[in-house]
């Protein structure tokens, strides 16, 4: 008989300790392997998935534009150049 692997337990929130005027729901269907990522570093760390996306957010760095610095760069319209008219 094969034995489960059983995932380390993650921390928890204690009730009432944030603040519920600052807390949103995020909801997002995302890829099983992104998923899986983000399970392994929340069990390996210990902590619930919520504090995970929230600190993969604070550490990421950002652009003056508010993109991250590894997003691909985004064209703007106005920077193509012109077509030929006849």
């Amino acid at each position: 008989m094969a034995t489960m692997r059983r995932t380390p337990p993650r921390a928890r929130r204690a009730r009432g300790s944030r603040d519920p005027e600052t807390l949103r729901p995020l909801y997002a269907e995302i890829d099983q392997d992104v998923k899986a990522t983000l399970d392994l570093i929340a069990d390996g760390a210990g902590e619930p998935l919520w504090r995970v996306v929230e600190e993969i957010t604070r550490h990421l760095q950002l652009d003056p534009e508010g993109m991250p610095v590894w997003w691909p760069a985004r064209r703007n319209p106005q920077e193509e150049l012109p077509l030929k008219t006849a």
